[in-house]
């Protein structure tokens, strides 16, 4: 389920004059025809070391080349591009910084999976554009500088059975549909297709925090306003770029990216990790993550600080995780985090690539941070729709409170199996079944639609009277703790309840702990400020289907 927000008008007269600064009908110098890459070619060769110049990082442009030969590119399509507004805005602002003349070229690749028998690309249709890269060269005082000013590439996929499908277990949550021109002034078709947005820093107008709010930005369906490029960051934070002047040391930093966000009619939740320690990254990025809102993730280690952009995740349903749990962590949790069966983080690092995985374990603060040696997360910016007093991991520590008592208090009917299996003890008073917990930001209209279009194993649905009644009892937006039990959450992907906490807490609401507004286990409901109503019968009586981060026809092929 896409999380949905009202549209955005924008930051003023900065966004205004950047709305037609777009790639989309940037045109060819000449006309160029496919190249065969099926057999004979080398992307290393033949195109990279061909067209990059320099010594800059490579690794982006070799890691794109490479999901092309995993997603089985046939052809491609080399062109010598006209410098538009946006590539002369970029190639005038280094000249200003450099305070010496400046050229540039810039080159268009657009990949394809099939080549057509007649070798030409008007033959192609959208569904075989597989994404493009636009390689940058400024020339400057005797220097060569190649970079990706960006990209946009299908999320990893295989075309089979005359569609693309998506690789099994990997959940790229922020996509978006582009589109692309090919070809010259006299000779042009627009191609659309879904995929990412990735960009380069140069080090010299822009570095990495810029790459990586771009990235966020650019591939956020939530932000629907003109392309994000650096020249719109910098402008709206008035970073000068005349002779002498720089970036300022180590980029841009929190308040800044909340600023800009805060211009485009968002908002931001932040978590400082080395203020707070005691909180798990992975646990904050994922209930974001899982709502379809970027994350702008900052990692360091003594000498090293970088920033990356979280835009999906990767899911084992094998993993150790419910032992893990039971055999004993620290801290001991009353739950089960359905992060625990996040093997990776899909990641777009400038300096290493698209659609890159993060296994989460590697950047854990498993030391007090101030004195780990280790590459370790640091700081998490979240792109929300609206400001929120409290994130989803919060939301999540309070939600799974909230159930473990109504569990224990609720009274089970003869009928209500599910809720006797989640009371269920062994002999030595412990649970048997601990609960895991799911948790992700959700819309008034997206919720119901959820409730009201499903049934559970049993066939039951929610009345259309519950249904009138959800409407006057749930905000507009909150966040959604989906409670189940590992092997429904691993192999049905089902769940047995929810627990509705709101976003916007007013301080009264904090001080009285009235957070949570609705909440349903199978047969039961509760509702009001703080669930203070009684509790009241409920249609639901099994397992329903999880909320979907992304559409099901995406997950056909799920382990």
């Amino acid at each position: 389920m896409a999380l949905t927000a009202p549209r955005q008008e924008g930051c003023g007269t900065i966004l205004e004059l950047h709305r037609n600064i777009k790639m989309e009908g940037a045109f060819a110098t000449n006309e160029a025809k496919l190249t065969d890459c099926r057999k004979n070619y080398s992307f290393y060769f033949d195109l990279i070391e061909k067209e990059w110049a320099g010594n800059n990082l490579r690794a982006p442009i070799h890691r794109i080349c490479t999901l092309m030969r995993k997603m089985h590119v046939q052809a491609l399509l080399c062109e010598n591009l006209e410098l538009n507004d946006e590539l002369l805005n970029e190639r005038d602002a280094v000249a200003i910084l450099r305070g010496h003349s400046t050229t540039a070229k810039a080159v268009r690749v657009t990949f394809f999976r099939h080549m057509p028998p007649s070798c030409d690309w008007l033959a192609l249709e959208d569904a075989d554009v597989m994404g493009y890269a636009v390689i940058l060269t400024l020339v400057y005082q005797a220097t060569n500088l190649s970079y990706i000013y960006e990209a946009v590439i299908r999320p990893p996929s295989l075309f089979l059975g005359g569609k693309w499908m998506d690789v099994s277990n990997y959940y790229v949550h922020c996509i978006k549909d582009f589109k692309t021109t090919i070809g010259t002034r006299s000779l042009s078709r627009n191609f659309t297709f879904p995929g990412t947005f990735f960009c380069q820093q140069n080090g010299i107008t822009h570095v990495c925090a810029h790459a990586a709010l771009r990235s966020a930005l650019n591939n956020w369906r939530s932000y629907s306003g003109a392309k994000i490029t650096s020249k719109l960051i910098n402008e709206a934070l008035g970073i000068d770029h005349t002779a002498g002047k720089q970036i300022p040391h180590g980029g841009l930093h929190t308040a800044q990216i909340k600023a800009f966000v805060q211009k485009l009619g968002h908002n931001v939740l932040v978590a400082d990790f080395n203020s707070t320690p005691d909180i798990d990254y992975d646990e904050f990025v994922y209930p974001l993550i899982e709502s379809g809102c970027p994350v702008v993730l900052g990692i360091v280690r003594p000498g090293i600080a970088h920033v990356v952009s979280v835009i999906g995740h990767t899911l084992n349903t094998d993993r150790w995780a419910e032992a893990r749990h039971l055999y004993g962590t620290f801290p001991s949790y009353p739950y089960i985090p359905a992060s625990s069966w996040v093997d990776h983080f899909i990641i777009s690092d400038d300096n290493f690539g698209m659609y890159v995985t993060l296994p989460t374990d590697s950047i854990r603060n498993l030391l007090v941070p101030k004195h780990n040696p280790n590459l370790h997360a640091a700081l998490a910016v979240g792109l929300v729709p609206i400001g929120g007093r409290i994130s989803g991991y919060v939301a999540e520590q309070s939600a799974a409170e909230v159930a473990n008592v109504v569990i224990e208090a609720a009274v089970a009917g003869p009928r209500n199996d599910w809720l006797k299996v989640l009371q269920k003890k062994d002999s030595g008073g412990f649970r048997i079944n601990p609960i895991v917990c799911r948790t992700l930001m959700a819309t008034k209209s997206d919720y119901i639609t959820h409730l009201s279009t499903t049934d559970d194993e049993k066939s039951n649905k929610i009345t259309a009277l519950e249904k009138v009644w959800l409407q006057s009892v749930l905000p507009d937006l909150f966040w959604v703790t989906e409670i189940t039990t590992t092997n429904l959450y691993t192999g049905n992907k089902r769940k047995l309840g929810d627990v509705v906490t709101v976003v916007n807490l007013t301080d009264a609401q904090i001080k009285d702990q009235q957070w949570h507004v609705f909440a349903w286990l199978t047969g039961i409901c509760w509702n009001g400020p703080g669930l203070s109503s009684p509790p009241r019968p409920w249609s639901l009586k099994g397992h329903i289907p999880l909320i979907r981060g992304i559409p099901n026809e995406r997950s056909v092929s799920e382990w």
